[in-house]
Formats: structure tokens, C-alpha cells, sequence
């Protein structure tokens, strides 16, 4: 059995998810599909990326991950294929991968769509899945990568007492993740007090376990399943009600007193 996973900017409102999975079934009628998501805001490779970073893992083992989103970048027709940490993954060459993984392989192969055209992407990810599914090699779907489009991650801005970091997605929840992970916190924060500013929002003084520790209605901030800051309101919207978006700032201030 053959699993197959789908991140797309696709959406639910017209056929294209399933005119995907429909040409992948012809590949192979036994498919298994987990779709991840098809609500990928157009052209959002950065939302794209972070949604891969953090879902790939819950795939079984050889899973082949399909990433359709903003296929055509510069009009290259150029596709990616490549195998990492026990799966697959294929596709567009636009940097999505290098926003997903901090470190990427070195064998990664290049499949140019022949048809050359921005309406033949369920026709290059269904021959790319088929080619993989088929057990041949990679490298025969086409040569090393040469012109491998790499995008900068935004890392926060970490001192001794402070670290700035930025809004890097919002989910449906309205629940607001910041790229300042756990381990950054902990041995900046080295045991010292600390206070989390959020534009011009009330500061929050303490790390919660889970949404229940503050009453309905209140502010919060933990650190998720993916390990990093999130700050929400307990059955309410973060997001909305504090006025915040992606690449709006969130500061940490660690003091050597208590505050």
C-alpha cells in the first residue's frame, strides 16, 4: 500500500484536488490518500512550508509528500524529487523545500515539465508519483539539480536578554505561532523571570502547559506540539482580538531581577 500525502494552494471549492488524485489513480488505482491540507492561501510557500516541516512525520514510513504550490515560479517548469528521512517528496523548485527542512540532501533530481505550460501540473506530479511508485530510480526522472531556488528561513534576533522574533503562521483557530522555539526560550531565559510584548497588548509573564491553565477569554502562551511560542486565548481568537499577523514582532525580555 502506497501513501500518498497532498499540501496545496488548491482549495475545496473546485475540482483541481481531485483532478490530482484522480490522475495519480490511473497511476495506480491502490493509492492511499492523506490530505493535509488544500487551504494553503495562494501562492503561500511559507505557510506551505512551515504546514511540511511539521506534518511529514505523522505519514507512514515511504510516504510520497506532493506539495503543489505556486507551481510556475519564474516560469521554469521545474520540478524537484527526492528521498529524506524515510519518505518522498516532489515538487515545485520555488524554495518551499528549503523553508521545510533546515538541512536538505544532496541528491536531489530535476524533472522539467515538457509541456511547458501552467496547466499541466496534475499531468508532471502524476508522472513523478507514478515514476516513484514504479520503484526506478530517482535519477531517471532527471539530472542533479543545478539551479536549486533556496529561500532564507527568518531566524529571531536572540541576546543575552532579549529575543525578537516574528509571526510566522496563524492557524484556523486564530492561534498565533512565533519561529522562537523552546530550546531558544530556555537557554536564553536561563532560569531568569521574563515578559512577552505583543504590540501594544498586555505582556504575559509565565509559559502555560495547555489552553485550560487561564480562564475563557484570557491570553496565553505556550509552546506546541512542534515546539514552538504560541500565543492564544483560551476559546477565542489570538490572532483577531490582539491584532496580530504574520511577520508582526513578538519580543522576550529576560530580567537578572524579579520583575
Amino acid at each position: 500500500m502506497q501513501w500518498i500525502t497532498l499540501i496545496s494552494d488548491f482549495g475545496l471549492a473546485d475540482a483541481s484536488a481531485g483532478r490530482l488524485k484522480g490522475a495519480m489513480l490511473k497511476q495506480d488505482p491502490n493509492l492511499k490518500f492523506l490530505d493535509i491540507t488544500h487551504e494553503i492561501k495562494p501562492h503561500d510557500i511559507v505557510t506551505a512550508g512551515w504546514v511540511l516541516k511539521n506534518s511529514y512525520r505523522d505519514a507512514p514510513e515511504g510516504s510520497i509528500h506532493v506539495i503543489s504550490v505556486l507551481n510556475n515560479y519564474n516560469n521554469t517548469h521545474s520540478y524537484l524529487a527526492f528521498e529524506f528521512q524515510g519518505y518522498y517528496f516532489i515538487g515545485p523548485n520555488n524554495g518551499i523545500f528549503s523553508l521545510a527542512f533546515e538541512k536538505l540532501p544532496m541528491d536531489i533530481f530535476e524533472y522539467t515539465d515538457p509541456a511547458g505550460n501552467s496547466f499541466s501540473v496534475k499531468e508532471v506530479l502524476s508522472h513523478m508519483v507514478g515514476h516513484i511508485i514504479s520503484g526506478k530510480p530517482l535519477s531517471e526522472l532527471g539530472p542533479p539539480v543545478r539551479n536549486l531556488i533556496m529561500r532564507i528561513q527568518l531566524q529571531p534576533v536572540i541576546t543575552r536578554h532579549m529575543i525578537r522574533g516574528s509571526v510566522i503562521y496563524i492557524d484556523r483557530y486564530g492561534n498565533v505561532v512565533v519561529n522562537i522555539t523552546r530550546d531558544q526560550f530556555e537557554k536564553t531565559r536561563a532560569g531568569r523571570e521574563f515578559s512577552i510584548y505583543m504590540k501594544r497588548n498586555d505582556t504575559i509573564h509565565q509559559i502555560s502547559d495547555n489552553y485550560q491553565e487561564v480562564a475563557v477569554g484570557e491570553t496565553l502562551c505556550l509552546f506546541n506540539s512542534g515546539n514552538y511560542l504560541e500565543i492564544a486565548i483560551h476559546a477565542g481568537n489570538a490572532a483577531g482580538m490582539l491584532g496580530l499577523s504574520v511577520d508582526e514582532t513578538i519580543q522576550i525580555d529576560f530580567f537578572d531581577d524579579k520583575i
